[in-house]
């Protein structure tokens, strides 16, 4: 099992970079301190776009952000914020800026009938929150999704530059979400055949797998990406795995530093 990094540890409550002043009618003075910044493009109330910054005594600062992906209303989940929070934790004292992009598009979902557009709802979602929060990082930023929103992450990368992508516990496929949460999609959804420019890879929950194990999920039921790492090793590889959440943080930190090169 991997350890947990205790140097240098920050908690989202105090990644923050700034502090707005209220006097109270008594005269005293209040200071009140963000978690993160929230950065709301004007005229948008929806889709929400969270800055949280490196803690300022991490040993470096990253110039290449980490983009937590989220799709909270569609996919009746917690955004990036819970979600990933002792990952974001871990990335601050680490040194990274991390975005925090929860997608809810103002078009009624609800009212498309094919998958490809809802699809391409999400991805010009995302392209336009942070354009207009103005988010151009000058280096492509690391994504990091989970879920069902590993859908919109993988439909993303098909035409934006990344660094790296991780999907953390994806559905197996298209049809595999389809048949567990047939809600979300509503018809079939072609499986991703985007070819990486970018180091990829599929990370797993030990308790996602025994999940798996118990439905019966064939051991040879793996995500593309899985199945494209073993042909080009040409020899079957164990899974990446994480046993906690401040674990799986620690060895996607490993995985940036040693192959990605961040």
């Amino acid at each position: 099992m991997l350890g947990v990094a205790s140097s240098s540890r920050v908690t989202i409550g105090r990644a923050i970079a700034a502090t707005s002043r209220h006097v109270s009618a008594t005269g005293s003075v209040r200071v009140a301190r963000p978690s993160v910044f929230t950065l709301q493009p004007q005229g948008r109330f929806k889709s929400t776009l969270k800055v949280v910054p490196p803690s300022d005594v991490a040993d470096r600062e990253v110039p290449t952000p980490l983009l937590f992906l989220t799709a909270s209303k569609w996919t009746s989940s917690p955004a990036a914020e819970e979600a990933f929070a002792p990952w974001i934790t871990h990335f601050a004292a680490q040194g990274f800026q991390s975005l925090l992009l929860d997608l809810d598009p103002e078009q009624d979902l609800s009212s498309i009938t094919e998958s490809t557009e809802l699809m391409s709802v999400f991805e010009k979602e995302a392209i336009q929150t942070l354009r207009d929060a103005n988010q151009n990082p000058p280096f492509p930023p690391i994504l990091l999704t989970r879920g069902p929103a590993a859908l919109i992450a993988q439909t993303y990368v098909s035409s934006r530059p990344l660094t790296a992508l991780q999907l953390v516990v994806p559905p197996i496929n298209n049809e595999y979400l389809r048949k567990e949460q047939p809600q979300l999609l509503p018809n079939t959804l072609p499986e991703f055949d985007f070819e990486a420019t970018f180091p990829v890879r599929v990370v797993w929950s030990q308790q996602e797998l025994d999940r798996q194990q118990k439905l019966g999920v064939p051991w040879y039921d793996v995500h593309r990406i899985e199945h494209e790492r073993e042909e080009d090793a040409d020899e079957s590889l164990d899974r990446y795995t994480f046993a906690s959440e401040e674990a799986g943080a620690k060895e996607t930190q490993e995985w940036l530093e040693g192959e990605v090169g961040v």
